[in-house]
């Protein structure tokens, strides 16, 4: 598979969303984001991640990873065969926060169990239930080219996690 980038629009932004599984583009898709917050005087990152896993009836051959995606502001990558490029780049995550987390600790009375993220983007970020589909029980993720419904699902799912992050986490 090649490298293609694709533009989502997803709740009034354009998510420039990067698919590859090329660990030479992912360097530098990652390098960019670097440089960019080190040019703005950004000391502390937030990153969206999410990840699809394999499903398989076997259960001991399910939950292998076939997606990563990273979103910072309105730039998204997804990583086919991540573990290729964690094996390669040894990719690690300082400290990571589940939004889940966030939205119990920050609202405790609001946010019961595990909520959905559709129900976390309405209550925090705002964005209308309708808009964030639930796309872990649908999409082969393992195919050798997505689909744009599929690009467009991963794209906002992940501008979603980012988004929430960021409105919990900083003071803008």
């Amino acid at each position: 598979m090649k490298t293609s980038h694709h533009l989502v629009e997803f709740y009034g932004k354009t998510i420039d969303t990067t698919v590859t599984n090329e660990a030479s583009t992912a360097e530098h898709w990652i390098q960019s984001i670097i440089n960019s917050s080190n040019q703005h005087g950004v000391l502390n990152r937030i990153v969206g991640i999410d990840f699809k896993f394999i499903r398989h009836p076997i259960v001991s051959m399910s939950n292998k990873i076939a997606l990563m995606q990273l979103c910072v502001g309105t730039k998204c990558l997804i990583l086919e065969n991540s573990r290729k490029l964690s094996d390669e780049y040894e990719i690690s995550v300082k400290q990571k926060v589940d939004v889940h987390f966030l939205a119990k600790r920050w609202f405790p009375l609001s946010y019961k169990g595990r909520p959905t993220l559709r129900s976390l983007a309405n209550g925090i970020v705002g964005f209308p239930k309708r808009t964030i589909e639930n796309c872990n029980k649908k999409g082969d993720w393992e195919s050798r080219v997505l689909i744009t419904n599929s690009l467009t699902k991963l794209a906002s799912m992940c501008s979603t996690c980012y988004s929430i992050g960021h409105m919990v986490l900083t003071d803008d």
